[in-house]
């Protein structure tokens, strides 16, 4: 299985800001970490490694690019909410469907205990959802302007078990789409 994970923002955007906490950084840091969970045989391509601008379309290319099996854009929220939400295109086939609620179970199986809230699953026109050609998920994983969410996130070790949750939903993935291929023939 071949994912393109997305560590939203970057370089000139850092996308959510409060405190201390930048979601560029905190994008950047789970992606790395979702790169030493997920097991072989998967190949994990990242869209940045570093604190670079990458545009929109170069994101969808790169991902079109290596016929990615899945394109997984990581995030973090801000603005008055609380918790984990996870979103497809409006007009997303089955399959990206049942693929975010793989993973969403994953990080919610996580998250919950932690105290958070589960948003749903949703849909919205996000241009990296709209224009990868492969099933696409976008992860919005806590607010980073909520205390208690913000607290979680400074906490050791805490990316790091979400990137270990979120591995296992993709790992959960893999075993299905092999199950899959061996029914089909």
């Amino acid at each position: 299985m071949r994912i393109v994970i997305d560590p939203g923002h970057g370089g000139s955007d850092p996308g959510a800001v409060c405190g201390n906490l930048r979601e560029a950084d905190l994008t950047l840091k789970l992606a790395k970490l979702m790169v030493e969970k997920v097991a072989p045989p998967a190949t994990i391509i990242l869209t940045r490694r570093e604190d670079q601008d990458v545009s929109l379309s170069e994101r969808v290319r790169i991902a079109n690019y290596h016929n990615a099996d899945l394109f997984l854009s990581l995030h973090f929220n801000a603005g008055g909410g609380r918790g984990f939400e996870s979103y497809v295109y409006p007009s997303a086939p089955p399959l990206t469907r049942y693929y975010r609620q793989i993973l969403h179970a994953a990080a919610t199986g996580f998250l919950l205990p932690q105290g958070t809230r589960d948003r749903g699953g949703k849909e919205a026109p996000f241009y990296v959802l709209r224009y990868t050609r492969m099933p696409a998920v976008l992860l919005e994983c806590l607010f980073l302007d909520h205390p208690e969410d913000a607290r979680l996130l400074s906490q050791d070790g805490f990316l790091e078990a979400l990137a270990t949750a979120i591995a296992q939903g993709i790992s959960v993935l893999r075993r299905e789409k092999e199950l899959l291929r061996k029914f089909l023939g």
